[in-house]
């Protein structure tokens, strides 16, 4: 798939949430009627990493932390740093004309606050992947969310 000429795309960053009991931190999107990843659009000044780290503690309250393989701890002279790398990179197409290029992090849960964008959802759930049958989710996030447990092993 290629983002078609004259349409617009927007940069989108969320998070695979596992946690040791091997089960996923999914909300019900409420706009599109299917369970997904907690996530949102890249902001002025954030690299994807903030802006899945940020969007899901709005929409869960959890404060999540990336896995350390997807984390490089590099920077040169305060000049240039690498920045943590996507778990997977995910192109759809929201309508005819309008896609979003969706970074996903893959990350485990640290602590639960009040989640302040909890609006945005009809609820936040933790799935285990047998309960992936009759769950109304895109076809590349149950192949996200199979490929993450088994890194997590």
């Amino acid at each position: 798939m290629r983002v078609t000429e004259n349409a617009d795309r927007d940069f989108t960053a969320g998070c695979i949430v596992l946690n040791d009991a091997d089960e996923v931190l999914l909300v019900n999107h409420s706009k599109l009627g299917m369970w997904l990843q907690p996530g949102g659009h890249v902001e002025e000044r954030e690299v994807p990493s903030e802006t899945a780290l940020r969007e899901t503690r709005e929409e869960t309250g959890w404060k999540v932390e990336i896995f350390d393989e997807f984390v490089p701890e590099t920077s040169y002279r305060d000049v240039t740093e690498d920045v943590p790398t996507p778990f997977r990179m995910n192109l759809h197409r929201i309508e005819d004309g309008h896609f979003h290029l969706e970074f996903l992090f893959l990350a485990s849960p640290v602590e639960k606050f009040e989640a302040t964008g909890a609006d945005e959802h009809d609820g936040a759930r933790w799935f285990a992947e047998s309960e992936f049958d009759g769950l109304e989710t895109p076809e590349n996030l149950r192949s996200a969310v199979s490929e993450a447990l088994r890194i997590a092993e």
